[in-house]
C-alpha cells in the first residue's frame, strides 16, 4: 500500500478547490437569501392577487383609446434652430473646445459638393449610359 507523504501534496490544487468552493458557498448563501425575501412577500403578494387590489387606479372596463393626438411633433421649429452652432451648449461653452470646426466653410463644401453630384449627374444621363 503506497504511502502518502507531505510532499506528495499538490498545494496548486488545493488552493483551487479551496476557492471554487469558497465562492460556492459565496453564491449559495446569495440564492438562499433571494429565496428567504421572495418566501417572505408569498403571504402578502396572494393576498393582493385573490382581492384584485394592489393598485390606487380604478379598473378600465372598456376598450381603452388614445385621443391625446398622432404622436408627431406639429409644432414649428424655433427660429434658426437648424442654423444654431452644433458645437456650442446653451450656456455658450463648447461641447469639445479642442475641436475648432469652420461651420460656415462646411455648409459651403456641402453645398459645392450637392451642386458637383447634380452637374455628374445631368452629364451621365446625356450620355445615355442607360
Amino acid at each position: 500500500m503506497p504511502t502518502m507523504l507531505v510532499a506528495d501534496i499538490d498545494i496548486g490544487g488545493s488552493i483551487a478547490t479551496v476557492v471554487v468552493v469558497g465562492l460556492g458557498l459565496f453564491i449559495l448563501n446569495f440564492i438562499k437569501d433571494a429565496v428567504t425575501e421572495v418566501g417572505s412577500q408569498v403571504p402578502e403578494r396572494l393576498e393582493r392577487i385573490n382581492t384584485g387590489g394592489g393598485g390606487g387606479a380604478s379598473k378600465q372596463d372598456g376598450p381603452l383609446f388614445d385621443d391625446s393626438g398622432t404622436g408627431a411633433n406639429t409644432k414649428l421649429p424655433e427660429k434658426g434652430l437648424l442654423k444654431k452652432s452644433k458645437q456650442m451648449k446653451a450656456d455658450g461653452t463648447r461641447y469639445a473646445p479642442w475641436m475648432i470646426i469652420d461651420e460656415s466653410a462646411v455648409e459651403k463644401f456641402k453645398r459645392q459638393r450637392a451642386e458637383r453630384k447634380k452637374k455628374e449627374q445631368a452629364a451621365s444621363k446625356k450620355k445615355g449610359l442607360f
